[in-house]
């Protein structure tokens, strides 16, 4: 009834051919500028859900490679979505894309596991969806291989080929089993030489752990840290502002970053200055 009055028709009377085909292309017409505004919108939404994507992954404190990671995977699925505006998805869409993934990249189930982890974030958190019936999704398949590991004497003649400040970094590394990203973020403060440890602070999964310092290690790594004492002496005496601190603490102690309480780095790269 309400489309024939729009058609100026009276109630009971039918549409002939040629107001069906006008009724049909208004509708038509309509969509397709809907659709046309909402293209337009899409980037910059799509832009305000990487900023709210950013802001919820710092509040619930996950770490900088995890950030990263989402947003990459977020990333991803916008270009594989062609610039579909955010409030058209659905579960369907996570499907296609980890169908995609499994069957036109061929990447691996773990990283197929990623992916998922990071739209399910985005879903969850961002757009405050849940993802139903995956069960139609493509998933890679996880094979299970053995670990590809050095044997103990590759390991040393790896070591042995090494000097100076490169093999002490490898030698640490290695027995320490440390994380390259733990091992740059260590600090002076953190080396005890009397307890025979290190204290790994906001490692994998935001926890601190405590590995073993060999004790055949200590007596290279005190004159390391003699040797660029001069470099840390150096800068505290400048007018530089110090090493990063991180957190809030170079709001509540400003003046730590120049002090000598072991906020320094074991490895500098050089002088601040």
């Amino acid at each position: 009834m309400r489309f024939q009055g729009f058609c100026g028709l009276k109630a009971g009377q039918s549409f002939d051919q040629s107001q069906a085909v006008d009724l049909y292309r208004y509708f038509v017409d309509k969509a397709s500028a809907g659709d046309t505004a909402q293209g337009k919108d899409s980037p910059e939404a799509w832009k305000k859900i990487g900023e709210e994507l950013i802001l919820t992954l710092r509040l619930k404190y996950r770490s900088l490679s995890t950030e990263k990671t989402f947003l990459g995977w977020v990333r991803d699925f916008y270009r594989f979505l062609k610039g579909r505006h955010p409030a058209e998805l659905d579960s369907s869409h996570v499907k296609d894309y980890l169908s995609h993934l499994a069957v036109e990249l061929k990447v691996s189930a773990a990283t197929q596991s990623q992916a998922f982890n990071a739209i399910l974030f985005l879903y969850r958190n961002v757009l405050n969806e849940e993802i139903l019936d995956l069960n139609e999704a493509i998933r890679a398949k996880r094979v299970r291989g053995l670990p590809v590991v050095l044997t103990k004497q590759e390991v040393l003649r790896l070591l042995h080929r090494m000097e100076g400040t490169v093999r002490l970094i490898a030698e640490l590394t290695h027995g320490c089993v440390l994380r390259v990203s733990e091992w740059v973020r260590l600090r002076v403060k953190d080396i005890d030489f009397e307890g025979s440890y290190l204290t790994v602070r906001a490692g994998k999964g935001d926890k601190d752990r405590v590995p073993v310092l060999p004790e055949s290690l200590k007596n290279r790594l005190r004159e390391h840290l003699d040797s660029v004492r001069e470099i840390y002496e150096r800068d505290r005496s400048g007018v530089t502002d110090g090493v990063f601190l991180p957190e809030a603490l170079s709001r509540k102690n400003p003046t730590r970053a120049r002090s000598g309480s072991g906020t320094g780095y074991p490895l500098p790269e050089g002088p601040l200055h």
